[in-house]
């Protein structure tokens, strides 16, 4: 799994393209023009009325230490109308949010 910093690289330096053909989900690329697709894969969260807006969540591998934030995994937050795309602090294990496999 990816760590934080590895998330946020993703969020920081890396160009986001949104496809809405086929699966949902954005075509990431990096300065070095490799690339990764990030399906739009939500936790379940019941029925929110957030209109057509579709999320994605992945997890990364470490957790938040600091103070009020014990024990809550980061994770990548992104939305189809390109509102967010974030990496939080705060995630809720039992929330069920998909894991994106990396490698060196």
């Amino acid at each position: 799994m990816p760590t934080h910093d590895e998330l946020q690289e993703l969020v920081d330096e890396c160009t986001w393209t949104w496809q809405s053909s086929g699966v949902p989900g954005y075509t990431v690329t990096g300065p070095n023009g490799n690339s990764i697709f990030l399906p739009a894969a939500a936790h379940s969260a019941g029925t929110d009325g957030f209109g057509n807006t579709v999320f994605g969540f992945y997890w990364a591998s470490d957790i938040n230490d600091a103070e009020g934030g014990k024990y809550r995994p980061y994770y990548l937050h992104f939305t189809s109308d390109e509102s967010s795309i974030t990496v939080y602090n705060n995630g809720f294990r039992p929330q069920g949010s998909p894991v994106r496999a990396v490698c060196d």
